[in-house]
């Protein structure tokens, strides 16, 4: 995966996870309220209520926002299927025999090693195969 598409990725799982835990927060905040006005401590519902207040902006943020300031994780993940978009091939790949040749000429020695040994292996696979003569004289004949 290209580091860019990556980064945007994980950008995005960053920030639905931060939200997440915004949100559980925000949660836990007012379940604490509820034990504060069951009780009649209304100073600590007060800044518990508050206090959720603000882990719910957090989760917003963290989830939706979409400016300058903060991208969340809908943003992030929207620039990273723009990426994709942007970078999808728009036609089939074309490999030329030229490439092939650069390849080859500057192929390691494992990597020759490892192309010989499968040219040898598919020739031997052949051996007990029947064999075209016809076929194959015509495509010789191609090359002529």
């Amino acid at each position: 995966m290209p580091a860019a598409l990556k980064t945007l990725i994980d950008n995005g799982k960053t920030d639905a996870n931060t939200a997440m835990s915004n949100l559980l927060n925000a949660r836990n905040k007012i379940l604490s309220a509820g034990g504060y006005i069951g009780s009649q401590d209304w100073p600590q519902a007060q800044t518990a209520m508050t206090d959720a207040s603000n882990y719910f902006g957090y989760f917003a943020k963290y989830l939706l926002q979409d400016d300058v300031f903060y991208k969340g994780f809908s943003r992030d993940w929207r620039d990273a299927l723009y990426w994709i978009n942007d970078n999808w091939p728009t036609g089939a790949a074309e490999i030329t025999m030229d490439d092939i040749l650069s390849a080859m000429v500057t192929a390691t020695d494992s990597q020759l090693m490892n192309f010989i040994g499968l040219v040898d292996a598919f020739r031997q696979s052949l051996w007990n195969k029947s064999f075209n003569a016809e076929y194959f004289a015509a495509l010789a004949r191609g090359f002529t």
